[in-house]
């Protein structure tokens, strides 16, 4: 039982924080243009995993 609550207590701060963060990414309009643009140009040259492939193509950017 007290493992069950330790673990609760561990995946509701996890899971504040990754909100937290997802919010604070979301109000930040430089990191999402700079991800964007990583995205759609800087993929090949990161990993070489990625030289023979293309960006995921996403409707709407």
């Amino acid at each position: 039982m007290f493992n069950v609550a330790k673990n609760n207590r561990t995946d509701n701060r996890l899971e504040e924080y990754i909100l937290e963060n997802l919010e604070r990414i979301s109000l930040d309009q430089d990191y999402i243009d700079n991800l964007v643009f990583k995205l759609n140009h800087g993929l090949k040259s990161l990993n070489p995993e990625f030289k023979s492939s293309s960006p995921p193509h996403r409707a709407g950017y």
